[in-house]
């Protein structure tokens, strides 16, 4: 035997001895103390469970390696190809990859690794089905049958570009009607700030709800179901396009067992980016009002989207949703005297038809 490989040998030994078990609470507690990812309590709350799906499958198939430093590449090959084989996107696939090849990078030589044994293995490709914008047509047809929550999360969706968990639980003290600007200072996938111009038409529909409820949210029914069963609205959502004749909801792509979305409620957002520039509207004020993934990018377009420029060109998106047709039946709350008076009580020279449209649509529902 070579000295080079009995010094290799001897020095694994060694480091061996320091290494931690192949246990999923052991694995976190060891990796805990070294990491230095700055990664936020979602995502490592996401570490640990890929740990453990793991820990738990070296359990069953190699119960006699104990130590991380005794996992080799043909276990990390073997544990990703049954990953591979299995259902969900490959972006959650590589995403197991990826932690595991991380956690085994970061505990390292300390704990007998020599070699990380999940390297050299390739990620899965992740081109997936773009979600597509809607068409005038389609628009209409939401416009005219959309009620209750779901005409308010697809009003406010095509408005302002936002996500759909920042509509669900967009604040009160986030809406500003006296200057007409949403302004949300961290959205709740990549925590850009976003300051949006609100539209007339959506502006028309928040000062109904902003005083509708004594609840923190604009929107309380949405905010009450994204925070108890998120993916109730999305297969809403789908099931009202379907309804209405909306097709291509779902596409098949290549490397995923189930069908992806293609037009959802994120399909708002590129409906509204596809909007603002066929109207017009510059690129860096559209990066400026629907926030970007990286933050030095968000401020550099920010910097450059002032509220003057985002106010000027945002006007000149047409105003689908909130044709007079639109102003119909898709209030499901009955007919009060309470919502009459507080009609009443805001007829201004400017919002005179549009409040008689609101009383007139009320009371074809008595």
């Amino acid at each position: 035997m070579s000295p080079a490989l009995l010094y290799e040998q001897q020095r694994r030994r060694v480091t061996n001895e320091s290494a931690c078990a192949l246990d999923a609470d052991a694995i976190w507690t060891a990796f805990s103390k070294v990491t230095d990812s700055g990664a936020g309590q979602k995502k490592m709350k996401a570490y640990r469970l890929r740990i453990r799906a793991f820990c738990d499958w070296m359990k069953q198939h190699y119960p006699d390696v104990l130590k991380v430093s005794e996992v080799d590449p043909r276990h990390a090959q073997e544990y990703f190809k049954e990953i591979r084989g299995g259902i969900g996107s490959n972006s959650t696939k590589n995403e197991y990859l990826m932690v595991l090849k991380y956690v085994f990078k970061t505990l390292g030589e300390s704990h007998g690794i020599v070699k990380n044994p999940f390297d050299g293995i390739k990620k899965l490709a992740t081109d997936i089905a773009a979600r597509e914008a809607f068409t005038p047509e389609e628009l209409k047809k939401i416009g005219d049958n959309a009620t209750g929550w779901l005409y308010s999360l697809c009003l406010t969706a095509l408005s302002t570009g936002l996500r759909e968990g920042d509509i669900c639980m967009l604040r009160k003290s986030s809406v500003n009607l006296s200057t007409g600007w949403i302004s949300i200072p961290s959205t709740r996938k990549t925590g850009a700030s976003v300051d949006i111009p609100i539209l007339p038409g959506l502006r028309a529909h928040l000062e109904e709800y902003i005083n509708d409820s004594d609840s923190e949210y604009v929107y309380p029914e949405l905010a009450d179901i994204y925070t108890r069963n998120p993916a109730r609205i999305g297969k809403t959502v789908k099931r009202f396009f379907e309804d209405i004749g909306i097709a291509g909801t779902t596409q098949s792509v290549d490397g995923y067992a189930r069908r992806i979305s293609a037009k959802d409620v994120h399909s708002f957002r590129h409906t509204f980016v596809y909007l603002a520039a066929v109207s017009g509207v510059p690129f860096p004020v559209v990066q400026g009002i629907v926030g970007h993934t990286s933050p030095a990018m968000t401020k550099h377009y920010m910097d450059h989207a002032s509220r003057e420029a985002k106010a000027q060109y945002l006007s000149q998106i047409p105003a689908y949703l909130t044709g007079p047709e639109a102003i119909k039946k898709r209030d499901p709350k009955p007919l009060t005297p309470v919502r009459v008076r507080r009609i009443l009580t805001r007829l201004t020279a400017e919002n005179l038809e549009r409040c008689k449209a609101r009383l007139f649509a009320l009371l074809d529902r008595v």
